[in-house]
């Protein structure tokens, strides 16, 4: 089953106002961030769809926004299927998925951490990677990276700095 008729079969099952973009490497369904949960429900439970796997969750920082990806695969059909997401870098907010697929919970924490999207009813949404004091979330864009912590010295080394790439005039 490719992803049109896969957006034909989520249309007769819910109302929800969702396209393809077909922009990138692989074609995604996107979907409104509120309505992310009820849709990926019916992608887990309707029996022709059957996405029982969620391989990957990750997001990614694009201008004034954070782009969520959601990589399902379905073992009983042998289909996969990416979904889309949008949420404001200002208010990061969409409903947790722990409910459908437990590996969902080290996932949504890795996002949250990295890019600080909070994931509503998440059971344990806390970071996973960074200490709990730590400052800011480094994937996105705007992020400035700390010159120090807790009195460790994190200045860049004149290694690292040979790696920045000169700027053209």
């Amino acid at each position: 089953m490719n992803t049109a008729e896969i957006l034909e079969v989520l249309r007769k099952s819910t109302p929800v106002e969702m396209s393809l973009n077909e922009d990138g490497p692989m074609t995604t369904l996107v979907v409104p961030a509120a309505s992310i949960l009820p849709v990926l429900k019916v992608l887990k439970e309707e029996q022709s769809l059957d996405f029982n796997t969620l391989m990957c969750q990750t997001a990614l920082h694009e201008k004034d926004e954070l782009v969520l990806f959601w990589h399902l695969y379905s073992y009983a059909h042998k289909h996969e299927l990416a979904v889309e997401a949008r949420v404001p870098v200002e208010a990061p907010q969409v409903a947790s998925v722990t409910s459908l697929w437990k590996t969902a919970d080290w996932l949504e924490r890795e996002t949250y951490d990295l890019l600080g999207v909070e994931f509503e009813g998440h059971p344990d949404l806390r970071r996973i990677m960074l200490p709990e004091d730590w400052e800011g979330y480094p994937l996105r864009k705007d992020y400035v990276f700390p010159t120090s912590y807790q009195d460790l010295d994190n200045t860049p080394s004149e290694i690292s700095q040979s790696f920045q790439v000169e700027k053209k005039k």
